[in-house]
């Protein structure tokens, strides 16, 4: 029977993708094969992923490189099982399973002495040497962690779980079931069944943070993560690489110069093509309303605008545009509920004010709407918008 060997495989097992070069083999491999093979410290030192030699005398685990924390934990996990059963000069040439065994309180004493780095399996070390810690739960998960607990519903299909690990934190109504349909309609997340981490980072602002995950065996997929409130939160999802999320703000700056130049073939073409890569981007979708009022198309703006919001709570333009297009439709009612959430995140703009106060005269509710033109003028004098409405008013206009 034939076999086809997929290209992007490692060449060790055939089976992960593979993601760096090995000097050793002359092959490509996945990460895992590499970290297997290089555990036995005979790689070649121009290699940046080989194990380092160390001083056995006074440091029991050497700095590993990773590209991801999965990646870490699993090459100290076959260190250790490798470790714990060598004969150690700190514990005067027996193993560290023998002087865990022989005398438990010392190892604690020493473990509690080193000072571990960040993300090391602390837990599996104490287990393999059979040791009794009390280990605290971190106050806040990693990216990869949080990711990963992402993906798990996405797998068990909890669409309605999926927005509590996101940046998307307000009471807007109808925006949690918005969420988890719009997730739900994602076709690479609705076939999900596996996932592996190919690689994960935090900018040096340490304002971003990605996972790059492989889906099905197949598809590349990354998180975008963003600090808030000290936790790290999903913000946003690339069908593609990690490279995808930079180069994203090219086809956003293209498609904004076509719909300023009143261009709608060409920024629908590169709109299906934001859509194909940022499939919940809150941006293609803000973008996407502009596109649909430049056709004339109102209504179908509306549910874009409504989209975009559903996916940035904290952006306030799409807020604008959904309240403008109710205002402009005569859906009084529903303006002023989206240019009140909009005057939420941006309490300081006279405008928005203004805005609800005309919702409250299309409604015939003119005591109201005087009360806030005047406090309007009242906070910010030079706002000439509120007087000429205040002189309209007055007028009967």
């Amino acid at each position: 029977m034939l076999h086809l060997i997929n290209k992007d495989r490692c060449s060790r097992c055939h089976d992960e993708r593979q993601v760096r070069y090995c000097l050793r083999t002359n092959k490509n491999l996945g990460w895992s094969c590499c970290n297997e093979q290089r555990i036995d410290r005979k790689c070649p030192s121009e290699c940046n992923y080989c194990v380092p030699a160390i001083d056995a005398n006074s440091i029991p685990f050497p700095a590993f490189k990773a590209d991801s924390n999965t990646e870490f934990r699993h090459l100290v996990q076959l260190y250790v099982d490798q470790w714990i059963h060598h004969k150690n000069p700190l514990f005067d040439l027996e193993t560290p399973a023998q002087r865990a065994a022989s005398d438990p309180s010392f190892m604690l004493k020493w473990l509690s002495s080193y000072r571990f780095p960040l993300f090391f399996p602390l837990p599996y070390l104490a287990h393999k040497l059979h040791l009794e810690i009390q280990f605290t739960e971190p106050q806040s998960l990693s990216p990869e962690e949080v990711a990963a607990a992402y993906l798990d519903r996405v797998i068990a299909m909890e669409w309605n779980q999926l927005r509590q690990f996101t940046i998307n934190d307000l009471d807007l109504n109808g925006v949690a079931d918005r969420y988890a349909t719009l997730l739900s309609e994602l076709k690479p997340l609705l076939k999900l069944n596996r996932y592996d981490v190919i690689s994960s980072g935090v900018s040096e602002d340490q304002n971003t943070a990605f996972v790059y995950f492989e889906l099905n065996h197949k598809t590349p997929w990354t998180l975008i993560l963003s600090p808030r409130n000290g936790k790290w939160m999903i913000r946003q999802n690339i069908n593609g690489s990690p490279q995808e999320f930079y180069a994203q703000n090219k086809l956003f700056t293209e498609l904004t110069s076509f719909l300023s130049n009143g261009d709608e073939a060409s920024a629908w073409h590169v709109l299906e093509r934001c859509r194909e890569l940022f499939p919940d981007s809150a941006d293609c979708y803000y973008y996407g309303g502009l596109h649909s009022q430049l056709i004339k198309q109102n209504d179908r703006a509306k549910v874009d605008f409504f989209n975009a919001i559903t996916l940035d709570n904290h952006w306030a333009s799409p807020y604008a545009h959904l309240a403008m297009l109710n205002l402009g439709s005569s859906n009084f009612q529903e303006a002023m509920y989206w240019f009140q959430k909009q005057s939420l995140l941006e309490p300081d703009d006279p405008k928005i004010v203004n805005n609800i106060a005309a919702c409250y005269a299309g409604m015939k509710d003119m005591d109201s709407a005087r009360r806030i033109w005047e406090q309007l003028l009242i906070d910010h004098p030079d706002f000439e918008m509120a007087q000429l409405n205040l002189d309209k008013l007055k007028n009967g206009i």
